[in-house]
């Protein structure tokens, strides 16, 4: 039964853990986009000549986002090294594909939201 399989890993990588680097990796990608977020990602006051975290630019990606298996087929080469499961690449695709193609940048936002979240990437095997 998968239950009794062990996964010490997750000793360290709990529910409570994967909820905040989940939080931390949709608040880079959208910070952008909601008022208030400046406390934390905008320049420190106390630190000479900040700018801040601006989202990661997705221009590279922004080509390819109108086509959702090209696009996750390029997030998981660059972020998986190409070994995306099969149902993986599924639910991704999937949701890529919910978002209008005319709408690059979000496309290509939730592409890498989804695999960075994802238990692929945060669990080395």
């Amino acid at each position: 039964m998968p239950g009794d399989i062990p996964g010490p890993e997750f000793g360290i990588f709990g529910t409570s853990e994967f909820v905040n680097r989940a939080n931390v990796v949709t608040q880079l990608f959208y910070h952008d986009q909601f008022a208030g977020n400046d406390q934390y990602w905008g320049p420190k006051p106390f630190l000479r000549d900040a700018t801040g975290t601006p989202s990661p630019s997705m221009a590279p990606f922004l080509a390819d986002a109108s086509n959702a298996e090209a696009l996750v087929s390029r997030v998981d080469r660059l972020l998986l090294h190409g070994t995306m499961t099969p149902d993986a690449r599924k639910t991704v695709v999937n949701a890529v594909n919910k978002i209008p193609s005319t709408q690059a940048l979000m496309r290509a936002r939730l592409a890498f939201n989804l695999v960075l979240v994802s238990i692929d990437y945060q669990v080395q095997k």
